[in-house]
């Protein structure tokens, strides 16, 4: 049912007027309205959906507010065409002391389905998502996903197959072209409207569906001490930072807009501000990322290359 939404989802994209924001809108309301009926009542939803064969580790994490939505993004990636080694979902230990006995029914019944539930001491928010993935499985294929998206059944399938090809480098599905602006020290951002052959000056939102092998990556990992001193809510512009000083291209399997679920609780993106925002709270975590590795390595990784 999702593939069927996206399809026409995506087909809307191509109407050049203001109408088709309007159907957008309304899918997302059909989305989030009807894929937890379909859901609840598919005989897919019994069924166990990781495979020992593949090397896949998708990776996400959540929190209090939106942990009785997750389930549902879970459950895309759980009906993905090409199945995952693992599907891991890294949860502070602050915010559910009870560990499963807190976590919403429906998700600990997909742990029967294959899903790997983590409980880490202290809470690095959405770092989560990437950190102790890229320790545990540095030499692991790892797909990282936010826990507000409805992925269509494709998306780690058309990553892989580009990966495979670029072994050493990031598969983004969601992302911008971007600038350095030596004047505010920040983005211009360019476009977004990216083709597969892109590499290099690209911004990737990584819970959009991003996969890579952390290898290198995982090496440079700061402290969590300093990490969340630079970065505490900016994981995107830390990653995408750490892509670059690691030298790994960043191209592009898809970059079309994802459905997603509708929010409760507090996001990210009313936290930080818009990341094309030179005044944002964005803006001075990017500036204070930049700083430590001028420190550290000795340039800004993100001074555009040619």
């Amino acid at each position: 049912m999702v593939d069927f939404l996206y399809s026409i989802y995506l087909r809307t994209m191509k109407w050049h007027n203001p109408f088709s924001r309007i159907v957008r809108f309304l899918l997302s309301v059909i989305a989030n309205s009807l894929l937890p009926i379909f859901y609840s009542i598919s005989p897919l939803k019994k069924k166990h959906s990781c495979q020992d064969t593949s090397q896949i580790v998708v990776s996400l994490t959540s929190y209090p507010a939106r942990i009785n939505r997750t389930w549902l993004t879970i459950e895309t990636i759980l009906r993905q065409s090409l199945k995952p080694s693992k599907l891991v979902l890294w949860l502070s230990k602050n915010q559910f002391p009870g560990e499963l006995k807190d976590v919403p029914k429906r998700i600990v019944q997909q742990m029967a389905r294959g899903l790997d539930i983590q409980f880490v001491e202290g809470d690095i928010r959405s770092h989560k998502k990437y950190y102790y993935a890229f320790h545990q499985y540095p030499q692991n294929p790892i797909f990282l996903i936010d826990d507000d998206i409805l992925f269509p059944s494709v998306i780690l399938s058309d990553s892989y197959l580009l990966l495979e090809k670029n072994r050493d480098s990031v598969v983004a599905n969601f992302g911008f072209w971007y600038r350095w602006n030596l004047d505010n020290q920040y983005f211009d951002i360019v476009r977004d409207d990216l083709s597969p052959d892109e590499m290099i000056n690209v911004f990737f939102g990584s819970g959009g569906g991003t996969l890579l092998i952390p290898d290198s990556m995982a090496s440079l990992l700061d402290p969590v001490d300093e990490l969340m001193t630079m970065c505490p809510t900016a994981d995107d512009i830390y990653l995408n930072g750490l892509a670059r000083v690691a030298n790994k291209p960043i191209i592009f399997a898809s970059n079309n807009p994802l459905l997603t679920i509708f929010e409760k609780g507090t996001s990210l993106l009313s936290e930080n501000g818009s990341i094309g925002s030179v005044s944002s709270r964005n803006a001075e975590q990017l500036r204070s990322f930049v700083s430590h590795c001028i420190k550290k390595y000795g340039a800004n990784p993100f001074l555009d290359k040619e």
